[in-house]
């Protein structure tokens, strides 16, 4: 940028011969034209920089008859010092913003090339976004064909079914003219009957005979018809609610013997052992630190868990029939939702219906029992590693759950399984949480409830002589041992089938009624 540089000596190499000789120069000043090992300064500066500009006049020449001063000399080689110090500092500058810039420039260069690949990159993604974009152009191509077939589809669908309702509505005619066609039959076959004694004497006849023949081909074949669609209208047998409760007093009945069972093995087998060993507590902190206070309540507890899970994943009205594939469930739920779409569209209890035939049929197959089986054998072991934090003693043990699968998951199995063939609709109520933190007990809920005495393991009957203070309270509830049954009635309060049992603590001792 300032072409090359140029050795430039100091003040000294130009002063005459005759200063130095005559005029010896000072300490001071020879201090400052060297440096501080003795050599002269030397500056650089570019050949083609202008050095006119304030640089001081060739030195001083003594005019004739007078002789040059040492004042003069000095003043003369101060400013020269001085101008090849500004000199050399305007160089230093130059030098310094021809570096700044060179690192602009670069720095510059390196930004236009991230710019540059960035372009690039949005050119690359534009060019994804239009084959994105034509991609989405043939997807909405095919989806409008698609919907043209299915209107298309939809129509021919409209035309069947107004040929089924024709064949329906013949069916029925059919049905009303069976006693009249059944008649027609009898006579027919009378008639051939008659015909067949005559038939030695009728031979010219033979074309009378095969009409005859044909009509009751016909005949028969409507009175097949008819009986299907007889067989069709026929109501399907229900369920008895009482069957329901029956089954569901049994299992509460089997839990009871399955724990008092477990109970005396255990006993027997360890005769230094007690209930308190049988029932003893693992690593749930917040059940261990609540039977502190009640240590009665750890078999009360283990039935409240058991029903809890019975109904969470057998009984609950979410709960999917046993031995039913996941695919199959969600294909026969869309097929009750469409058929209340359909025209006319299906009452409930039509769709109850075929859904309750459905499932009977598919209970049937060996395919779905050998998932039942399966399926339920998984719920078990899921209950040993879910209550075995809880009571490790009775829940851990393999051959003991092996005992409980037996007396108590299959015959809650199968009522899972009457349950969803129902066409009735049943549910269970059991608290979430064991504990009801000694929810008040009332007279009017003996009544209502079966209520257990935790002291006297007696159920309370409703004229049991309980002591109320003034509110009506006579206790507390402790613990919700046996859900409440229900059967759901349309547009109406649902039925009770079984009340629910509770665990509870008397305020007073019960009073003999006199």
């Amino acid at each position: 940028m300032f072409g090359t540089f140029t050795r430039i000596w100091g003040p000294s190499s130009s002063a005459p011969n005759e200063s130095h000789t005559s005029h010896p120069r000072k300490s001071a000043t020879t201090d400052e034209t060297m440096d501080s090992d003795g050599s002269e300064d030397v500056m650089m500066i570019p050949e083609s920089a202008p050095v006119t500009e304030g640089r001081p006049n060739s030195p001083p020449r003594a005019s004739d008859g007078q002789s040059m001063t040492r004042d003069t000399f000095e003043d003369y080689e101060q400013k020269q010092t001085e101008y090849y110090s500004r000199l050399n500092n305007q160089i230093f500058r130059l030098q310094k913003l021809d570096q700044a810039s060179s690192e602009n420039i670069q720095r510059l260069l390196k930004e236009l090339a991230s710019k540059m690949e960035e372009v690039q990159e949005a050119q690359r993604g534009l060019a994804d976004t239009q084959i994105q974009l034509n991609a989405c152009k043939e997807a909405q191509k095919r989806l409008e064909e698609g919907r043209l077939r299915d209107q298309a589809e939809l129509k021919a669908c409209k035309t069947e079914l107004r040929e089924w309702r024709g064949t329906v509505a013949h069916i029925h005619n059919i049905a009303k003219d069976l006693p009249t066609e059944q008649k027609a039959h009898e006579a027919t076959q009378r008639g051939l009957q008659a015909y067949n004694a005559r038939q030695d004497h009728a031979q010219d006849n033979g074309t009378e005979l095969q009409d005859l023949r044909e009509k009751l081909a016909a005949s028969r074949r409507e009175l097949s018809a008819c009986k299907d669609d007889l067989f069709r209208l026929q109501p399907i047998a229900q369920i008895a609610d009482s069957d329901i409760s029956k089954d569901f007093d049994f299992i509460c009945q089997q839990i009871v013997n399955w724990i008092d069972g477990e109970l005396l093995s255990f006993e027997q087998a360890n005769p230094h052992l007690s209930q308190e060993d049988f029932f003893a507590v693992g690593g749930d902190i917040k059940i261990a630190r609540r039977l502190q206070k009640d240590t009665e309540l750890e078999e009360y507890l283990s039935r409240h868990m058991i029903h809890r899970y019975l109904e969470a994943k057998l009984f609950g009205q979410n709960c999917a029939l046993l031995g039913l594939p996941r695919g199959a469930r969600e294909f026969l739920e869309r097929t009750e939702r469409s058929m209340a779409k359909l025209d006319p569209p299906r009452d409930r209890a039509t769709i109850a219906a075929w859904r309750s035939e459905t499932f009977k049929a598919i209970a049937r197959t060996e395919e779905s029992q050998q998932l039942r089986e399966k399926q339920i054998q998984a719920m078990t072991m899921s209950m040993s590693e879910s209550f075995s934090e809880t009571f490790p003693v009775v829940f851990g043990n393999s051959e003991r759950m092996e005992r409980f699968h037996i007396q108590v998951m299959e015959p809650a199995s199968k009522l899972a399984t009457t349950l969803r063939e129902s066409c009735s609709t049943y549910w269970f109520h059991i608290t979430e949480t064991p504990f009801l933190e000694f929810k008040p007990l009332t007279a009017n809920q003996i009544k209502s409830n079966c209520m257990v005495d935790i002291k006297t393991r007696m159920t309370l009957k409703p004229n049991t002589g309980v002591v109320a203070d003034k509110n009506g309270v006579c206790g507390k509830c402790i613990i919700m041992l046996e859900p409440v049954l229900y059967r759901v009635n349309e547009g109406k309060k649902d039925s009770t089938l079984r009340k629910g049992a509770f665990l509870v603590e008397l305020d007073h001792p019960i009073t003999k009624r006199k």
